[in-house]
């Protein structure tokens, strides 16, 4: 990801800096590292990303093991407070995604040279998107026709209606979905009632509840095994 200058269109040279920004499952966000100086930054004990150092600049902690670094980077990074921008696919292109920090314009040139496929936006969540998390949706795979039902047994009354619950009850036998933020997506794991965890291909699954507590527990793993941040859904069955 680069860091720019808040004049870094037009200002001169040295307006842009290198550095990279890592998931972290452990923590659920992103951290800012500068392997250039080997140096990131913390606040009450936690790593920040590039955006919360802007944020926080006046009470952050920079750790590097050189002393030289820990006396120069505070100013030198504090020169790129204007822009943040990683490159992002969309739809077979790649798209230069900024978030505006200290920096008010969006800049169509960087060092006076060309910038394609600039793309701005003021939402951190869209520049810095949770990873690694799995959303599990339910559908029941047995539908009711309610008008049909109220037509068929010719239910009048509110009291009637009630007394035909049971009929009208949805049966918890659920096709689920899996939809994933991870990249270099695998496969799922899966473990339901605390059983074994196993493997799914695929993002769909059928599962029906039993009487009382049920559980079902999902997380991704990437092509290089690294696993994902687990979801566990937990859901009561009966009276």
């Amino acid at each position: 990801m680069n860091i720019l200058s808040a004049d870094a269109d037009y200002g001169g040279a040295g307006k842009g800096h290198m550095g990279t920004e890592v998931w972290s499952d452990q923590l659920g966000k992103w951290v800012f590292l500068d392997p250039q100086f080997n140096c990131y930054a913390m606040k009450d004990g936690i790593p920040l990303h590039f955006t919360e150092l802007v944020e926080h600049y006046n009470h952050v902690q920079f750790h590097s093991p050189s002393k030289e670094t820990l006396r120069e980077y505070p100013s030198f990074v504090s020169d790129y407070f204007g822009y943040i921008r990683t490159n992002r696919k969309e739809h077979g292109h790649t798209l230069r995604m900024t978030l505006p920090l200290q920096g008010y314009e969006q800049q169509l040139a960087f060092e006076a040279m060309e910038l394609d496929h600039a793309s701005y936006t003021n939402n951190k969540d869209d520049f810095y998107p949770a990873l690694n998390h799995t959303m599990i949706l339910f559908e029941y795979k047995e539908k009711k026709d309610l008008p049909k039902l109220i037509q068929d047994y010719n239910i009048q009354t509110e009291e009637e209606y009630e007394a035909f619950l049971p009929l009208l009850s949805a049966k918890p036998d659920y096709r689920l979905t899996f939809i994933h933020t991870a990249e270099a997506f695998s496969h799922y794991e899966v473990s339901i009632d605390a059983g074994d965890p196993f493997v799914l291909y695929d993002n769909e699954l059928d599962w029906s509840l039993v009487e009382g507590m049920n559980r079902i527990t999902a997380r991704t793993v990437n092509d290089c095994g690294v696993k994902g941040v687990p979801v566990t859904m937990t859901i009561y069955y009966g009276e």
